[in-house]
């Protein structure tokens, strides 16, 4: 009895696995249309999740002076508020020049009440050891005014230092930073103050000392 030789390459076998070959024009064509439909559904999903400007603003709550911004009140702005869909990160941030890798966290956190000339954001900003809220001021365009690290904390990995903010209703904001060591203030003696003012026009200032509590004065007369 003759056993029929499993290499046989001219069999019926090696017909129908001959039938089954993809030519690389096939081949080519089946990547070409792969690709458009990927890139369709991307373009798609993109323009579904967009947001407007208006709500992009809904997602920071309206909050009147005073406000106090430290490092504590974070997890409540990111346990309350709604986070800011990713999309508006290349939308809104990333137009205004904000940078952003696989560690960064962004929480929207407050927004003032609109002036004439400007809208005031502040965000929670989460990245390697480095965590800081952020404030900005944009025009009527939508385009940065300013931009100011105004609270946050900066570590080693051993040491820290960690600065909080209060927001006057004047729009004076009064900054204290410290250095920590364990969690707990190194020194309160080397504390160290800033001060900053949102104008009119909607910039932010540095101002002394001196020039704050003159005008802390002059308010109460």
């Amino acid at each position: 009895m003759s056993v029929p030789s499993v290499n046989n390459a001219n069999g019926p076998a090696a017909n129908k696995v001959s039938d089954l070959s993809v030519s690389p024009r096939m081949f080519s064509e089946f990547a070409k249309r792969t690709t458009t439909f990927l890139s369709t559904f991307a373009y798609l999903m993109n323009k579904v999740q967009q947001i407007t400007y208006k709500q992009f603003l809904d997602f920071f709550p309206l909050v009147e002076p005073p406000i106090v911004l430290s490092k504590d009140n974070s997890f409540t702005f990111s346990k309350e508020n709604k986070p800011i869909p990713g999309s508006a990160l290349n939308t809104f941030f990333v137009r205004w020049g904000e940078e952003f890798d696989e560690y960064t966290e962004v929480v929207p956190c407050i927004r003032l009440k609109a002036e004439k000339e400007y809208q005031t954001l502040i965000y929670w900003k989460a990245s390697l050891l480095i965590y800081e809220y952020i404030l900005i001021t944009l025009d009527k365009n939508q385009q940065i005014i300013s931009r100011k690290v105004i609270a946050g904390v900066i570590s080693d990995g051993q040491k820290s230092v960690q600065s909080a903010a209060t927001i006057q209703e004047d729009l004076t904001i009064h900054i204290a930073s410290g250095e920590l060591v364990d969690g707990e203030l190194y020194n309160a003696a080397d504390s160290k103050h800033m001060y900053m003012e949102i104008l009119p026009s909607g910039e932010v200032i540095t101002i002394n000392e001196e020039n704050y509590v003159n005008n802390k004065k002059e308010e109460k007369k």
